[in-house]
């Protein structure tokens, strides 16, 4: 896609938004931590004075509770920042899929959901939640995750924009990486078939055709199936039909292979594109 603003040769920074920036005084990242862990307050009182003096009182008794009950490590998490590569390499990084108009505007987007630059499970469904079809559920959700953070447990600016450019432009070799990462929750060459089976169950469990019948039809005679007898079905047939050499394994080149099929996008019917509504408008 052709980009709407020319690349600059030099080591083009956030311009106020990444690195030119500050660092947040790590008392603010403890402040950060210590509310996404506590409740705030209860309301005791109309008067305000004693309510202030009565908040004032709680969080430092959480303040205490907070250090006495959680690793150093845990909160290490919390502080350490973590800084995205410079425009024109994150440009170069994606093929030049987005602006740099645009890159500066998902960072201030991410900026403002993360602070330290490592997106959690929760802030990556609060920041794409409304993007995402409502029938996702919770586990597919959480694929979604480990898919875009390379199963490292969070999702860096790098991470999130390599991935939307890679789901924006599909080829058969980058779908079968997504594939494999949707599957493995992290880049790895190959998958076996239990791992490939609990793929396809959690593809059928987005169904609500599947969610509201107890059973499906399964033959010409007119036999009834369970809900599970269906999913190992159509496991092992597309399982079957990738893993050509017959070696357990359906692997990289297995599904590159099938992409590259005319008219074919993934063995499940599930379209790579889920996704790709992420993106929103304007990205070019």
């Amino acid at each position: 896609m052709a980009s709407t603003a020319m690349m600059d040769h030099r080591n083009l920074l956030f311009s106020g938004i990444s690195t030119a920036q500050k660092p947040k005084r790590r008392h603010s990242q403890w402040e950060r931590a210590l509310r996404r862990t506590y409740a705030p307050p209860p309301l005791i009182t109309s008067n305000k004075l004693i309510g202030a003096a009565f908040s004032t009182l709680y969080w430092t008794v959480r303040s205490l509770q907070f250090s006495f009950f959680y690793r150093n490590v845990d909160l290490l998490k919390w502080e350490s920042s973590v800084q995205p590569p410079s425009i024109a390499e994150l440009r170069r990084r994606t093929q030049e899929a987005f602006s740099c108009k645009y890159i500066k505007y998902m960072y201030a987007r991410f900026k403002n959901e993360c602070p330290t630059g490592r997106m959690r499970l929760d802030e990556f469904k609060k920041m794409f939640g409304p993007y995402l079809p409502e029938r996702l559920n919770e586990e597919y959700i959480l694929r979604l995750f480990n898919a875009f953070g390379k199963g490292k447990g969070e999702i860096t600016f790098q991470d999130l924009m390599e991935t939307l450019a890679m789901l924006n432009y599909p080829s058969p070799q980058s779908n079968a990486v997504w594939t494999i990462r949707m599957i493995k929750g992290k880049d790895a060459n190959k998958v076996n078939h239990t791992e490939f089976t609990d793929f396809v169950r959690s593809v059928f469990q987005l169904s609500r055709l599947v969610q509201k019948r107890r059973s499906l039809s399964s033959n010409t005679e007119g036999r009834r199936m369970s809900i599970q007898d269906a999913i190992v079905r159509r496991a092992d047939e597309s399982f079957s039909a990738l893993d050509k050499n017959n070696d357990g394994y359906v692997d990289i080149s297995d599904l590159a292979e099938f992409f590259q099929e005319e008219g074919r996008m993934d063995p499940l019917h599930l379209r790579v594109s889920t996704v790709s509504p992420l993106l929103g408008k304007g990205y070019l």
